[in-house]
């Protein structure tokens, strides 16, 4: 079961901090981000996604490792995977 956690930024959107999904296959990121749509709504994919690309201040974490250094997008998950979708935070 993946377990998915968001920040509180994405509360307004998703309603809650945290959800599961039971995987049986492997899926990439970008599918897990459409079933997320599917289950919160089109406004979680305008926040994470632009033109079909994260967002350039989403991260998304893989048990801990940012995506983005690995496949992005067509990174791959397992069944037992960690993921959490925080937007950059910036101040001064």
């Amino acid at each position: 079961m993946v377990r998915i956690r968001f920040s509180q930024a994405l509360n307004r959107t998703t309603k809650e901090r945290e959800t599961t999904i039971k995987l049986t296959n492997e899926i990439t990121v970008r599918e897990l981000i459409n079933k997320l749509t599917e289950k919160y709504g089109k406004e979680l994919e305008r926040r994470l996604l632009e033109e079909g690309e994260l967002k350039r201040f989403i991260n998304i974490y893989i048990d801990g490792e940012d995506i983005r250094y690995n496949n992005k997008l067509e990174t791959t998950l397992k069944d037992t995977d960690e993921i959490s979708i925080l937007p950059a935070i910036s101040g001064g």
